[in-house]
């Protein structure tokens, strides 16, 4: 929701790409579907805004065995385990790392995002910052400091370009509170 006051767009309005298809992952992915419900969108029409790649690549119908969690979520769509490909047909605002794949957000999937956004959404939520998808340097450095970011472990301020910037932190002792909170 804090990112909702830069973006100017309300959680209904962007698309989400989760990678790590994971029980953190369909959690958040729930619990964005909940936001949008509550501004007015069908359930359906919300999880047609969230997109997942996992180990296998993007979840879709054509998958031989989907997981239950996955299914509301599957698109119709050509698979692929293309990040960049996954972005370029999704144009997501958000991107959203639970993989523990260190890397995972190069920087050209950083700079695809921050072209298809004036300030992309990328949360690395890994734990540890060993194990995150990219860390705040990148993030920053990759789109000229127009990122929203958040990581699930505590990253050092970064400068860049004259400005110091503070990572956000995003793990579950900052999260799950306020959400339960928010969601009463």
């Amino acid at each position: 929701l804090t990112c909702s006051r830069v973006t100017k767009k309300l959680v209904s309005q962007e698309r989400y790409l989760f990678f790590g298809a994971g029980a953190a992952s369909t959690g958040i992915a729930e619990m964005i579907v909940h936001q949008m419900q509550n501004e007015g969108i069908s359930k359906e029409e919300a999880c047609n805004r969230i997109y997942l790649m996992d180990i296998d690549g993007l979840v879709t119908k054509h998958r031989k065995q989907l997981n239950d969690r996955h299914v509301k979520f599957a698109k119709d769509m050509p698979e692929t385990s293309d990040i960049l490909e996954v972005i370029r047909a999704a144009r997501p605002g958000a991107l959203i790392g639970a993989s523990t794949v260190r890397g995972a957000f190069s920087e050209d999937v950083i700079r695809l995002m921050a072209e298809i956004n004036e300030h992309p959404i990328i949360f690395a939520l890994s734990n540890p910052t060993s194990k995150a998808e990219c860390t705040a340097d990148e993030a920053y450095r990759f789109t000229n400091g127009s990122v929203l970011f958040a990581s699930g472990s505590p990253f050092p301020d970064v400068e860049y370009n004259g400005h110091i910037y503070k990572p956000g932190q995003g793990n579950n002792a900052y999260i799950f509170p306020g959400i339960a909170l928010g969601t009463i």
